[in-house]
């Protein structure tokens, strides 16, 4: 009974359809065995491949023409919606059916296929098989009519097919070129109770699929429950969750569980351990309307509080998409008397470079007049770029952001913003502590585009706290362009030995130990600023323990000297 009235299953694939009609149909042996029941012969699931309408047979057309108008009528219409059918599936939008009732429509089509194979012998078996392609359509559409209580599923990732593209769009309002919306969308159109479904966790942070979540997924309050599972779930490199949706429920509680840190994912959620409940509000708050289970109740309060960075005195833009084997060089590779192009400084990322960052790189155009009239070139925003003010890379874990200079061209890897000169330090703090840090990555994977960014919240400094903070950065900011005054392949690089007044036996120890103090001193006062941000933030003392454990994972900064540096330059 459960096979044939309470399981349904559609799949493009006939493979996938049969191997999942056939291990339902042992399963219920083996239960039916196991209780002294009765066996039964013949397999009764409900698994249907969902194959493209056979409006081309001959059988279609003998079986138009025996039938009544209003079921000739249904049939054409049924063909054209399925023509796509073996790529669209369940996506599939089905005609109106109007007075036709479906479950008669298969018992007269297999009366048919028995009138067509005594009329035409020859032609029988190339008949049965259309024949069962449009029973399975006509199954299709009934099923989906009559729609179901519970609907689970790990739909597909991707993007659509150029057959499918058009239709999609137009048919799912908030699809987000992804499949994967498209399914979630059509679950909610068919279930009248619960959708469960297995995902990639970007569907639920990343800023590409925000009006997806705020319409589908947390409309009408039925998000139920999110569990983040982590990496190694799934045969694909990612990072996988699961979503409850529940379209009847009368709680403004959200469940939510992180299993990322553990091995016996089911016991941990039915011992409710690591249940964390959030209002589904907070989630339509968050930034882009990220769904992250394990937010933490400050950064709720920081986002209700606080303004984000685009109001608080600087707004990242994207930088230009140039041809780096035409346009970019190393700038010691440039000798401006020799070189046609006009070249400026650019600004490309880095390695990890809180504060201070070398500009290596120069773009060799400064004024696009080349640039501009290359296929490759995409210009962003140029009138925003070789302005003074802040810059960060666009890729890594940890949010490092940097003092800009004016005339630097930006790029699709490298991003600014203009600022004062106060905003810049004050800001240069902020976003170079360990609370900006740890709170980006709550709605932001590695590739941080000026849109995360500029949505970070900053918290409101007393004055007192702001000449501190700008004072500190100052400090940084000289010590870190002392260390790199001695790296040739930096820009600030004056001379090897620029610091030592005369050279002396212990030439090489001091020059070594001048860098490594000037390091520990960076140090103490990166520890100063995330002090100060900490007491602005309320922390909770196991949110606080929480990010200085995230903190001690950081890489370290590039221009650092240290212990292990010292015993590679002996």
């Amino acid at each position: 009974c459960i096979l044939e009235f309470n399981l349904f299953g559609v799949d493009i694939d006939v493979r996938a359809g049969q191997v999942a009609s056939l291990a339902l149909w042992i399963k219920s042996c083996s239960k039916t065995i196991s209780i002294g029941g009765q066996l039964s012969k013949e397999n009764k699931s409900n698994i249907i491949i969902a194959k493209n309408f056979p409006a081309e047979s001959s059988f279609f057309e003998f079986l138009k023409e025996s039938v009544t108008d209003e079921l000739k009528d249904y049939l054409e219409s049924l063909s054209v919606a399925s023509t796509n059918l073996s790529e669209l599936g369940v996506l599939v939008d089905m005609p109106n059916n109007g007075e036709v009732a479906l479950n008669n429509v298969v018992t007269l089509i297999n009366e048919r296929i028995k009138d067509y194979g005594a009329q035409n012998p020859d032609d029988y078996y190339d008949a049965l098989i259309a024949c069962r392609q449009i029973i399975d359509i006509v199954k299709l559409h009934e099923i989906l009519d009559k729609g179901f209580h519970v609907v689970l599923m790990n739909p597909p990732f991707g993007s659509f097919s150029a057959n499918s593209s058009n239709e999609l769009k137009k048919r799912f309002k908030y699809h987000s070129n992804n499949l994967i919306c498209t399914f979630i969308s059509r679950a909610l159109e068919v279930s009248s109770d619960f959708v469960g479904v297995v995902l990639d966790r970007t569907v639920l942070i990343k800023n590409s699929y925000e009006k997806f979540r705020k319409n589908e997924i947390l409309n009408s309050n039925q998000l139920d429950s999110v569990y983040d599972f982590g990496y190694n779930v799934l045969d694909a490199n990612v990072e996988v969750s699961a979503v409850v949706l529940n379209k009847n429920r009368n709680s403004s509680d959200v469940h939510c569980y992180d299993l990322t840190q553990v091995d016996s994912k089911e016991k941990e959620i039915l011992n409710n351990k690591r249940l964390k409940k959030i209002s589904y509000v907070s989630f339509k708050e968050m930034p882009f309307s990220a769904i992250n289970t394990e937010v933490p109740d400050f950064f709720l309060k920081m986002v209700e509080r606080f303004s984000p960075l685009s109001d608080s005195g600087v707004k990242f833009v994207n930088g230009h998409t140039i041809k780096s084997d035409v346009f970019k060089r190393c700038r010691w590779e440039v000798i401006p008397a020799l070189t046609a192009c006009d070249p400026s400084f650019m600004w490309n990322g880095s390695p990890y470079s809180p504060y201070v960052a070398s500009f290596n790189e120069v773009v060799m155009d400064k004024n696009y007049n080349l640039l501009s009239n290359h296929p490759s070139t995409i210009l962003r925003s140029p009138e925003k770029h070789k302005k003074s003010g802040l810059c960060y890379g666009k890729r890594g874990e940890y949010l490092d952001v940097q003092v800009l200079p004016s005339g630097c061209t930006l790029t699709n890897e490298g991003f600014g913003g203009e600022c004062d000169l106060d905003t810049t330090l004050l800001l240069l703090a902020y976003i170079n502590s360990t609370i900006s840090q740890y709170s980006i990555n709550l709605y932001c994977g590695q590739h941080k585009g000026v849109g995360y960014v500029n949505s970070l919240p900053v918290p409101i400094f007393n004055n007192e706290d702001r000449k501190k903070l700008i004072k500190k950065v100052e400090s940084i900011i000289e010590n870190a362009r002392s260390i790199l005054k001695s790296v040739e392949t930096s820009n600030n690089f004056i001379s090897p030995f620029y610091m030592i007044d005369k050279v002396t036996p212990n030439l090489l120890s001091d020059i070594v130990s001048f860098l490594v103090v000037q390091s520990d001193l960076i140090r103490v006062l990166r520890d100063d600023i995330d002090e100060i941000v900490f007491n602005s933030c309320d922390l909770s003392s196991s949110e606080l323990e929480k990010v200085k454990q995230f903190k001690k994972l950081a890489p370290e900064v590039s221009y650092y000297f240290g212990e292990v540096d010292r015993a590679k330059m002996y």
